[in-house]
C-alpha cells in the first residue's frame, strides 16, 4: 500500500486528506497540523495529544517523511552540505552556511536546471526534475539545524520561479501563522527573472528577492546566461522599476552580481549596474566566482574585487561583497552539482 504523504500539504488538503477517518475532529486535524509545521515533528506516535487509536490509523495511511541525506560533508569555515537521492533520477543538495550569528540554509527547488548559465555547475548537469513542496521542507526538516537556523534563502540548485507553484506553496508553509511563522523577511528568493512569476512572487509573497544579473548589457549577458534570449534585462528591469514601492528596508532588493575576472568587472559595467540599481532602488550583492570544472572562468584578484565595490559606491549604490563559504566541499554559490560530486 502507497501511504499518502502529507508533508508538504496545507490545512486544507490535510483536511480532506483525513476526512474519512473515524471519529476524527476537526481539533485533532489543527493539531496534527501543527505537530507537523509548528513543532517540526514527522512521527506519528509522537504526537502525543492524539488518541491512540488515530495514531495507528495515520501510520497505517499516511507519511511524514522523504529519504534521508546520503552524505554529508562540513568544510573548514563550518559550512555544511547534505546530499538528497529522492529518487534514482532526482538528487540535490542543500548548504548550511554558518555566521557567527547567522545560520542560513540554501534550499534547492529542483534536481539540475534547465537554464544552463555558462558559470553554475547546476545548469551544467542539466534539468533533471523539479521537487515538490514537500521535498523543499523536507530539506529543513531531516537536518541537524531544524531549530537553529535564523535565515532561508532559495539559492540552491534551480530556478526557483521554473517550479513556482511548489515554491510558493513552501513560503506559505514556511509563513503561516499557525505553524511555522517564519517572518517573511527572513526568506529570499533568488532568480534570473522569469517574468511572469516574478510579478506573481512581488504581488503574492513578501520575501525578499535577489535577482541574478550578473551582467548589465544585453549581448554579455546572453552570453552568460541564455535566458537574456527569453525575459532580456529590460523586461525586468521595467517588472522592478513598476513595483518598487514593493520593497523597503524591510522587504529587500538585490542584484546579485558574480565577479568574473577580465568579463564583467570594467568601470563602463559599474556605470551601467549603479544606473540600473539605481533605477530600481536596489542594493548590489557582489559575488566572488567559485572555481569549478565545469567552467573556465576565473576570481578577480581582492584589489579588483574591491575597485569595482568601490565604484559602485561612488555612484551611491549601497554593494557588499559576499564572503565564499564552503569551497572546499562545493559548497559554494554557483558550485552544487549532486549525483556528480564524484567528479571532483
Amino acid at each position: 500500500m502507497n501511504k499518502k504523504n502529507l508533508l508538504g500539504l496545507d490545512y486544507n488538503e490535510i483536511s480532506n486528506e483525513l476526512s474519512d477517518i473515524e471519529n476524527i475532529q476537526n481539533y485533532n486535524i489543527k493539531q496534527i497540523y501543527q505537530w507537523i509545521y509548528k513543532k517540526h515533528l514527522c512521527d506519528f506516535d509522537k504526537m502525543s495529544n492524539l488518541p491512540l487509536a488515530l495514531r495507528s490509523t495515520l501510520n497505517e495511511k499516511f507519511n511524514l517523511s522523504y529519504p534521508h541525506p546520503v552524505q554529508i560533508d562540513v568544510a573548514k569555515d563550518g559550512t555544511k552540505k547534505y546530499l538528497f537521492v529522492f529518487d534514482k533520477k532526482k538528487s540535490i543538495e542543500t548548504a548550511v552556511i554558518n555566521d557567527k550569528s547567522r545560520i542560513t540554509i540554501c534550499l534547492s527547488t529542483q534536481s539540475g536546471c534547465r537554464y544552463g548559465c555558462k558559470f553554475c555547475a547546476t545548469g551544467k548537469i542539466g534539468f533533471n526534475g523539479n521537487l515538490s513542496a514537500g521535498e523543499i521542507l523536507w530539506q529543513l526538516m531531516a537536518i541537524d539545524e531544524i531549530n537553529d537556523f535564523t535565515n532561508i534563502v532559495f539559492m540552491g540548485m534551480g530556478e526557483p520561479l521554473d517550479n513556482a507553484n511548489a515554491v510558493f506553496k513552501a513560503i506559505k508553509l514556511f509563513t503561516d501563522p499557525e505553524g511555522w511563522a517564519l517572518s517573511p523577511h527572513r526568506i529570499t528568493l533568488s532568480t534570473i527573472g522569469i517574468a511572469d512569476k516574478l510579478v506573481a512572487c512581488i504581488e503574492n509573497t513578501k520575501v525578499n528577492i535577489a535577482w541574478s544579473m550578473h551582467s548589465p548589457f544585453d549581448e554579455q549577458r546572453l552570453q552568460l546566461m541564455p535566458v537574456q534570449n527569453i525575459y532580456p534585462l529590460q523586461t525586468i528591469i521595467d517588472i522592478f522599476t513598476e513595483y518598487k514601492n514593493h520593497f523597503s528596508n524591510h522587504r529587500k532588493l538585490t542584484i546579485e552580481y558574480l565577479m568574473l575576472k577580465d568579463t564583467n568587472i570594467s568601470l563602463s559595467h559599474a556605470n551601467e549596474l549603479a544606473k540600473i540599481a539605481q533605477q530600481i532602488n536596489a542594493r548590489v550583492n557582489l559575488i566572488p566566482y567559485n572555481p569549478h570544472p565545469f567552467s573556465e572562468y576565473k576570481t578577480p584578484s581582492n584589489q579588483e574585487m574591491l575597485q569595482f565595490q568601490q565604484l559602485l559606491k561612488s555612484k551611491g549604490v549601497l554593494a557588499t561583497i559576499r564572503k565564499s563559504k564552503g569551497n572546499e566541499i562545493q559548497a559554494a554559490c554557483g558550485n552544487l552539482s549532486a549525483k556528480y560530486k564524484n567528479i571532483y
